[in-house]
């Protein structure tokens, strides 16, 4: 993800991470979880 967007890993971690709490989740999969049951995401 940082070599596509041109950015450090650790400013990947920092973006996840505040993503993650402000979803209330702790993985990503409970962020795709988040996002199937609040139609963010379909199929």
């Amino acid at each position: 993800i940082a070599d596509e967007l041109g950015i450090s890993e650790h400013t990947v971690k920092v973006h996840l991470w505040r993503l993650f709490r402000r979803l209330g989740v702790k993985s990503r999969t409970q962020t795709i979880h988040y996002a199937r049951t609040h139609g963010m995401l379909t199929s």
